[in-house]
């Protein structure tokens, strides 16, 4: 068995026991309005792995602007959850401002950061929208 082929394996597996089917709603953004549905591109379901992310803060890498300095990388914690979507399921792919809902808890998010660094796989860090209820 080859290393990608083992790569391919774990990756099934961890789709079969962690993956939640989830709406990806592509939206657009008019100047000065709300945030409407993309009529180009139709909402669609995905199985993505969604990380509520209880367990605590993350670490995150962030672009920040110091002054006049220019741009500098950092690496911040947060506690936004996150959907991690195999390419295999991207019809449209994400951008910041698309919406997701997850049909397990019928709990709607926005993207607020897409990444693609990973190998046929994008990881969206999300926000939950609506009221949330304090636990």
């Amino acid at each position: 068995m080859s290393w990608r082929d083992a790569l391919a394996e774990i990756a099934t597996a961890a789709d079969e026991e962690f993956a939640e089917d989830v709406i990806h709603c592509p939206m657009i953004r008019l100047p000065n309005q709300r945030p409407i549905e993309d009529p180009k591109r139709p909402p669609y379901l995905i199985r993505a792995i969604f990380d509520k992310n209880k367990s605590g803060p993350q670490r995150v890498e962030a672009e920040l602007t110091v002054h006049h300095k220019g741009r500098h990388g950092a690496v911040v914690p947060t506690l936004h959850p996150f959907l991690t979507i195999p390419a295999a399921y991207i019809q449209s792919p994400p951008v910041q401002g698309d919406e997701f809902l997850v049909v397990a808890d019928s709990a709607r998010y926005r993207a607020l950061n897409v990444e693609r660094s990973m190998q046929g796989m994008t990881r969206v860090m999300l926000e939950e929208l609506g009221r949330v209820d304090p636990q």
